[in-house]
């Protein structure tokens, strides 16, 4: 048998695959060892198939691959022969056993007894075979990953190449829009400074082992690690060993990997974590999840961002495709969360455990409130082994005297000495400077036992210095300590090269990062992945808090006026800078820009300040716009990015330093500023409306809020872009204290906005709890209709805010939750919170019919939005059927399969608990497969879900005979999708089709066959196919044994629409008309062999 290369061909290999392997799976175990080798090599020829285009491959390497697929085909097709020679259990060597030969096979296995050397040598033939295609495909990613570098150029393989790229580029994309960092930088720079050997004692333990073996019989109690340790123990260093032995076996392994440090210093949220997580499991695999992809499309449009929901929901489908995931979170308690969230992470990820094998390895400081939430799974100390801290002070002996280096009884006299890691960090610099045995010794005699001490210890050595190395050493320390965030190297040495009175920053003031690490003791180190400086660790950070106002007590002052000396540049005169691309290059060549701008008021807020300092910052008007862009409303930075022009417009237009002033909550700068008003006018307005009150009520600064009052602001002014108020903006930002400062005052607690929002309703949406009970505590209206006509109790429901919710309902009354039970139950299935379905369900005066209809409805709004738990419960309701028909006659499972946000868990529970029929068929006649097929690059999961269901017809035709095989034949060549993955994915859902028994030949009513569709199909005026794209769809049906002669109802064949249709010469027709002369080939030899 020749087999020649082709898109499609590795379908049909697969095919022959399968059947043999299906053949073997009776088998005893004798023979079972033969079908898993089979199973191995589907696999990597699924690989392939998924990777590698025909058009990828040079000359050599489709000759090397057709000899490896023909060696493949032998070898399958004498096991074949080989079954069928014992005991005649098949008659001949056509693919897939004979109809009626199952349970019979099954008795013939017992007679079979296969010599064992014919075992081993089918064994070692199919080892050559997965091993010539791995190292093949290894060759090919290697020459891919050079030729990308290269120019593309226009020829067809180019072209093949560019569409790849534009695939790639919008995986980029969603990938950075997801999170633009990933978390491999801070990874490569813990493990970097790891000795050889170091943590073996953990990943040889027991409770690791376990951890690392899970698979999906492991109890969802058992897949969690979690490593308490004390300060210093190296926690952090030991994460990264557990992390690097993950990554190891990620390329052996179909497992992915998810990470995240935290940092005391960094400030982060929910999103953002979660977000990282989805991000690094994502670009592990080969595909974005459909769902991500218009999840990303919705918002970029929209111009909103993900949602913790949505997030949750692309990493619970992502997971859905992997037999094993292993996230690692280290030191947990250093995550500072908003109250809750830190709970909420972990139990989010524990949910996703009781139906997705996942592996969670936390460490954290031993917490009550951590600790809690892991009692009963496993758990293992961390601690500094002996081992481990002597590895580290062997890989330090190049930092030691030379005396220390030429002693092996003086190195173990250190190592015996030290006990922790960090504390044989900072003794280690300690005696640094030592120049004799006796030196050494006598400073080991002298050592500090606890961190505190050794910390005065590293204190004291830094102020013996020479008088200019201290000053740097403070200068360093202060901006390390006190800052609001990391900072880069550059940002740090921008620092301290800012001159008093100088208008500009002098190149040969800024010193070396090197020099300004030597002077600090050994308490301050580079990141060399990210070029951050930081503390040693954070129970440094913790010694200079409690410690600053005896030793850095004027740090706040210096890095506040620093920073307004930075931003008084005349570099920044121009202001606004209305292409991104221009504030982007500002930013890069004055990195402290961005930091000054955001943190230069907090840091004087600490300390009086310069006022007169500030006062020239806020009179120079280009400066002040300047200012004025950096603390714009960030959000995601895509978003800004593509509306960079109107956001600062939007946000910025008219501003002038007062303005500035309010926002970081300067008092005594405000009130100069207005003094210098020639109106004095209290209320200065930007070209949208803004007033200093207004800003100062965004931004949370109670006390200039009542500075300005009392100045006579006015409290009910409205900006013009949404026509809010102060207290409407409080509220919404959820600043309690400005808010009462504004309701003392009388302000009106019902203000509308241009859209009808109000603030009780902006606190019932964003579910702020605290700021409910202060509005209804002060008579707010709970039942006031705001935007979109709903109520504010409506709007709790949609967002899942349970207890706001609770608060409304006390405020309003049940019967008001009576009155709109049919809605609220819908609001509460978008919302998702089970809390308020169960609250709407059961009360007592529900009655069953009417209940039994409310929940049938709000069954459908649940499914749309992708709420599992909430179908589960209203499924349980008396009277609601999984049955009942919608809009257009669709079930709720075609419902859940067309939905806004798709659940895999939720079709899955409806037809494996409820068992839901997949072939109920809506009044078009399409089942749930057809509309499945449709959005085939999305729902790939989901498609084998269903095809997998007892009973589904795969073949099921609508009104018009259309399968669900014609409608992905549709979708695919739809225009605009044209990315390199969807035609990946259509591959594979012609493969799930195919294994489940779809008939590739099925004709509509018309008698027109998917073939017959995909050469002239139903297009736009004007519209044509892709021809490459149009050209890999024929071969793949081609491929999959579709007859290109096969005559319609018209007397039309795919081969004579095709010429019809297309150009000679055009691809698609060329491999028509070779499949259409082959099979008159075979028909003629077929009738030539009768």
């Amino acid at each position: 048998m020749s087999f020649g290369f082709g898109v499609g061909d590795f379908i049909a290999v697969s095919k022959l695959a399968n059947a043999v392997r299906k053949q073997f799976n009776d088998a005893p175990g004798q023979l079972q060892v033969i079908r898993d080798d089979v199973k191995r090599l589907s696999n990597i020829l699924r690989d392939i198939d998924d990777h590698e285009p025909a058009d990828n491959l040079d000359d050599q390497q489709q000759k090397t691959l057709n000899e490896i697929s023909q060696g493949c085909c032998d070898v399958l097709q004498d096991l074949i022969k080989t079954v069928a020679r014992y005991d005649g259990l098949l008659t001949d060597t056509r693919v897939g056993p004979r109809p009626g030969l199952r349970k019979a096979g099954r008795r013939v296995w017992n007679r079979l007894t296969w010599d064992q050397a014919e075992i081993d040598s089918f064994r070692r033939r199919i080892d050559t075979n997965i091993n010539a295609f791995g190292l093949f495909l290894t060759e090919c990613n290697r020459q891919l990953s050079r030729e990308t570098k290269d120019i593309v150029t226009v020829t067809q393989h180019g072209v093949n190449q560019l569409v790849q790229h534009q695939d790639e580029q919008r995986r980029r994309e969603i990938l950075n829009w997801l999170s633009p960092t990933t978390h491999e930088a801070k990874q490569a720079d813990f493990f970097g400074r790891v000795q050889p050997g170091t943590g073996s004692w953990l990943l040889e333990s027991d409770e690791f082992g376990k951890w690392m073996a899970q698979d999906e019989e492991t109890p969802t109690d058992q897949r969690s690690l979690f490593c308490p340790g004390l300060p210093g123990a190296g926690k952090t260093f030991l994460t990264s060993i557990v992390i690097n032995e993950i990554q190891n076996i990620l390329a052996q392994e179909r497992i992915a990997l998810g990470f995240f440090y935290c940092n005391f210093r960094e400030q982060t949220t929910l999103l953002e974590i979660l977000s990282i997580l989805v991000r690094q499991v994502l670009q592990q695999q080969p595909d974005i999840p459909g769902f991500l992809e218009t999840t990303y499309q919705k918002h970029l449009d929209m111009g909103t961002s993900l949602t913790v929901d949505e997030c949750l929901a692309t990493l619970d489908s992502a997971l859905a495709k992997l037999p094993t995931t292993f996230v690692v979170l280290d030191a947990l308690d250093e995550c500072y969360l908003p109250p809750g969230q830190r709970k909420k992470l972990l139990l989010e990820l524990f949910g996703l455990q009781k139906t997705r094998n996942l592996g969670l390895f936390v460490t954290s400081r031993d917490y009550p409130d951590i600790s809690a939430l892991f009692e009963g799974k496993p758990n293992l100390r961390i601690r500094a082994s002996a081992a481990d801290v002597e590895r580290f002070l062997r890989g330090q002996l190049d930092n030691l005297p030379r005396v220390m280096q030429q002693r092996e009884d003086l190195q173990q006299e250190v190592i015996s000495a030290i006990a922790a890691f960090l504390l044989a960090r900072l003794h280690i610099d300690s005696i640094q400077g030592k120049r004799s045995v006796k030196q050494v010794r006598e400073s080991l005699k002298t050592l500090p036992s606890g961190l505190d001490a050794a910390y005065e210890d590293a204190w004291s050595r830094i102020e013996n210095q020479l008088p200019d190395e201290v000053q740097t050493a403070k200068e360093v320390l202060s901006w390390i300590s006190c800052a609001t965030r990391p900072l880069t190297t550059r940002e740090l040495q921008h620092g301290l090269a800012i001159e008093d009175n100088q208008p500009y920053l002098d190149e040969d003031n800024i010193p070396e990062i090197e020099d300004l690490i030597a002077v600090c003791g050994g308490l301050v180190i580079v990141d060399q992945q990210e070029l951050v400086v930081k503390l040693v660790h954070y129970t440094t950070q913790e010694y200079f808090e409690r410690n600053q106002v005896r030793i850095l007590p004027h740090a706040h002052r210096d890095i506040g006026s620093k920073c307004v000396h930075y931003l008084c540049f005349d570099a920044f005169k121009s202001g606004t800078l209305w292409k991104f691309e221009d504030f982007d290059a500002r930013l890069r060549e004055y990195p402290l820009f961005e930091y000054s701008a955001e943190n230069w008021a907090s840091h004087s807020r600490k300390h009086n300040s310069d006022m007169k300092l500030i006062l020239k910052l806020l009179r120079k008007p280009g400066n002040v716009d300047a200012c004025f862009q950096v603390i714009l409303p960030r959000g995601k930075r895509w978003y800004v990015k593509q509306n960079w022009e109107s956001l600062s417009r939007d946000f910025q237009a008219g501003v002038r330093g007062v303005h500035l002033a309010a926002c970081v909550g300067l008092v005594e700068a405000c009130r100069a500023l207005i003094r210098e008003d020639e109106m004095g006018n209290v209320d200065p307005k930007t070209d949208h409306g803004q007033t200093p009150l207004w800003f100062a009520a965004t931004y949370g600064f109670p006390d200039l809020v009542q500075d300005l009052l009392n100045q006579g602001s006015f409290i009910e002014n409205r900006e013009k872009l949404r026509e809010t108020t102060p207290l409407y903006a409080a509220v919404l930002r959820g600043h309690e204290e400005v808010f009462n400062v504004l309701a003392n005052a009388g302000a009106d607690l019902e203000a509308r906005t241009k859209y009808k929002g109000s603030p009780i309703g902006i606190a019932a949406e964003t579910g702020n709890e605290r700021m409910m009970k202060l509005l209804l505590a002060r008579g707010a209206n709970a039942d006031i209709k705001i935007e979109n006509g709903l109520t504010p109790l409506q709007r709790a429901a949609m967002g899942g805010h349970d207890a706001v919710f609770k608060l409304l309902v006390g405020a309003t009354g049940m019967d008001k939750v009576r009155s709109s039970r049919r809605d609220l139950l819908d609001y509460a299935g978008i919302g998702g919170n089970e809390s308020i379905a169960r609250f709407i369900l059961d009360d007592e005066g529900f009655p069953p019919n009417e209940k039994a209809r409310c929940a049938q409805h709000a069954l459908h709004v649940a499914a749309v939005y992708g709420s599992e738990n909430i179908c589960r419960i209203l499924l349980c309701v008396d009277g609601v059927s999984v049955e009942e028909k919608y809009a257009n006659g669709r079930s709720i499972l075609s419902v859940a399969v067309v939905a806004w946000k798709k659940s895999a868990r939720l079709i899955k529970l409806l037809l494996d608990t409820y068992k839901a029929n997949p072939n109920v068929k809506d009044d078009d006649g399409r089942s749930a497969l057809s509309y499945a097929a449709v959005d085939y690059d999305q729902v790939e999961h989901i498609i084998q879900i269903l095809v997998n269901a007892d009973g589904v017809d795969i073949n099921s035709r609508d009104n018009e005979g259309h399968t669900p095989l014609h409608y992905a034949i549709s979708s695919v060549l739809r225009v605009g999708n044209e990315s390199y993955t969807a035609q990946r994915k259509f591959k594979r859902f012609v493969r799930i089709l195919l294994e489940g028994g779809a008939d590739v030949d099925v004709g509509d009513n018309t008698g027109r066959t998917p073939l017959s569709h995909a050469v002239d199909p139903k297009l736009e005026e004007g519209k044509s196919h892709n021809p490459k794209k149009l050209r890999d769809v024929i071969r793949i049906l081609l491929a999959s044994g579709a007859n290109p002669v096969k005559k319609d109802d018209h007397g039309l064949t795919p081969l004579s629409r095709a010429e019809m249709r297309l150009p000679a010469g055009h691809e698609a027709l060329i491999l028509l008309q070779e499949a259409a002369l082959h099979s008159t080939l075979n028909q003629l030899h077929i009738k030539s062999v009768q």
